[in-house]
């Protein structure tokens, strides 16, 4: 493989098995390496997908492709003099755990290689998320390309996700800001249930939304979301974010409140239905649940869901395999 120089790291991928991952692992940081990524084996993920399927209705094919039949250690080196030195090291332990016999099976231990960029490595899914027009009033700009947007006659959310909640223009996101983009008036509550990026919370906002709350179990949607506010110089007094679950958390379910003109839901089906058993109590007489996240198979249990709860349907669209659902409480 010809070096490239430009790079800074030298991702070294070395195949085991589930019994020599923790051997592995630990042979290759007592020569120094610190940065280990472990790589389950394809049969592995396909059993934790199974396993754990109440939290998502289907899963991209290439995403299970992605891994290899065998588990593996991914250790990345410095392309540096340090990490040249790092390497003759590891390589010497490798050498020495095929010699050994630890009475199981460590597999092969062959590697495989290739160069990243630090800077890449963190920010080169950007390049790939440029504004995007959603309905007829928003625009959804990345906050690094805001000095390039000559837009001037559609609201423009600015957003910064990071890695972690998508770009926020993927299909479902797009369907809930075009709903909130046409029944947002001015002065409504606003409760954002699985906010992430706070996406949906800032568009709402920016419609004239009296306030917005969010909630979401992953600890790092408050950082992320009043970071994107903040972006659209929208302030604690406007936007709040709580961690934790609606669903099941009684103390969330009484810091939330009820009486909100507006529930949004961008999440899977099957918390969409569970979601529910809260959703009667959450939206005041005459108010609007916007569900999305939702595939085409499934559509019918969650009108099915928004119906016991006491929900008349209003509309529905689609986008690919994408469906969103508008309800009324009646």
């Amino acid at each position: 493989m010809q070096k490239d120089t430009s790079q800074n790291y030298i991702a070294l991928t070395i195949s085991t098995t589930e019994l020599g991952v923790d051997l592995l692992s630990g042979a290759l940081e007592s020569v120094g390496a610190e940065k280990l990524e472990i790589i389950e084996a394809q049969a592995d993920v396909v059993q934790f997908l199974q396993d754990n399927a109440k939290h998502w209705d289907f899963v991209e094919d290439n995403l299970i492709e992605g891994f290899e039949e065998n588990p593996s250690v991914r250790v990345y080196i410095p392309d540096t003099d340090a990490g040249v030195a790092l390497r003759t090291r590891i390589e010497e332990k490798l050498a020495w755990l095929k010699a050994e016999d630890f009475g199981f099976d460590i597999g092969t231990l062959e590697t495989s290689e290739y160069y990243v960029n630090n800077e890449d490595w963190a920010t080169n899914w950007r390049k790939y998320f440029k504004p995007m027009e959603i309905g007829d009033k928003l625009i959804v700009c990345p906050e690094w390309e805001r000095e390039n947007l000559t837009e001037e006659q559609r609201t423009v959310l600015y957003i910064d996700p990071g890695m972690v909640f998508g770009s926020g223009t993927h299909e479902t996101t797009s369907l809930c800001l075009e709903f909130l983009s046409e029944v947002i008036k001015g002065g409504e509550r606003v409760f954002d249930a699985g906010c992430g990026s706070g996406i949906l919370s800032i568009g709402a906002l920016l419609f004239g939304a009296k306030s917005a709350l969010g909630v979401d179990i992953d600890d790092a949607a408050d950082r992320v979301a009043m970071r994107n506010a903040g972006f659209n110089n929208i302030g604690s007094d406007k936007l709040s974010v709580i961690i934790g679950d609606v669903i099941e958390d009684e103390d969330v379910q009484s810091r939330v409140g009820t009486g909100y003109d507006v529930l949004c839901s961008n999440i899977i089906a099957n918390v969409v239905i569970a979601l529910g058993q809260q959703a009667g109590k959450l939206v005041k007489q005459g108010g609007l649940w916007i569900a999305s996240g939702i595939i085409h198979d499934r559509r019918a249990d969650v009108e099915a869901a928004m119906l016991a709860a006491g929900f008349e349907l209003v509309e529905v669209r689609t986008k690919g395999e994408w469906v969103a659902i508008m309800a009324k409480k009646a």
